[in-house]
């Protein structure tokens, strides 16, 4: 299971490699707040899946981020796994 941190790390990661203007095609806020509330499932079972989830939405971002397409193909395909 990724860590809260981990998690951080990699959001930060992808930010510093995109246009501020760009963060919103990827969802990213949306992401940084789904980390945030991670500690608020009283479920350990529960978190651990979350973080999981998230984890694999940020490594589906950096995938996205290689593709040629335009950020707005990008975000349209992103928003219904966000």
């Amino acid at each position: 299971m990724p860590e809260e941190n981990q998690l951080y790390v990699l959001i930060v990661k992808i930010k510093a490699t995109l246009q501020k203007k760009e963060w919103k095609y990827y969802h990213l806020q949306s992401a940084e707040n789904f980390i945030y509330h991670l500690k608020s499932f009283k479920s350990e079972r529960t978190r651990k899946r979350m973080a999981t989830e998230i984890e694999m939405y940020l490594n589906l971002v950096k995938e996205k981020m290689k593709e040629s397409s335009g950020v707005h193909n990008k975000s349209k395909e992103l928003f219904p796994i966000i």
